[in-house]
């Protein structure tokens, strides 16, 4: 598939044959391990996303501590995807700051969208420790920090 064939339900479709991944720290397999960038970044490489295999090497991506810089992580960001001012659809990828976290280093994809996000899927280090698809009310909305659209895709 190319970047223009990928649709945001094809995103979102791959994103939830992900659901129950255990989530480890740095690692991007589907059903083995992941973190949360690790997640968009399996996603990107399965649907053969333009620049996923280059991205996935990239290491502002492999080399990040648990306290990832949020600054290099957008950064980052900014090489593969297109920042927009707010999520427009599923799809969408949401930078936001972690529970009771100052920093944005948290990443999640939307899977349902009403005018704003109203679920999301993500992996979560936290209860369930897996990639997982909920909710997200005004507390998780008020998390987003920077949202980005997969460039290329409608």
């Amino acid at each position: 598939m190319t970047r223009d064939e990928i649709t945001r339900e094809d995103i979102t479709r791959v994103a939830r044959s992900w659901l129950g991944t255990k989530w480890a720290h740095g690692q991007m397999t589907k059903g083995a391990g992941a973190d949360c960038l690790g997640f968009i970044a399996g996603v990107a490489l399965e649907l053969g996303y333009a620049d996923a295999r280059r991205a996935a090497r990239d290491e502002r991506f492999r080399a990040y501590g648990r306290m990832a810089d949020p600054a290099m992580l957008d950064d980052a960001c900014k090489t593969y995807l297109d920042r927009i001012p707010a999520a427009v659809g599923v799809g969408d990828v949401l930078q936001m700051t972690p529970a009771k976290g100052i920093y944005a280093q948290h990443f999640a994809i939307v899977s349902a969208f009403d005018g704003v996000p109203t679920r999301i899927i993500h992996c979560t280090n936290a209860y369930p420790r897996q990639v997982t698809e909920h909710g997200i009310d005004a507390e998780w909305r008020s998390r987003v920090k920077r949202v980005y659209a997969w460039r290329g895709v409608e």
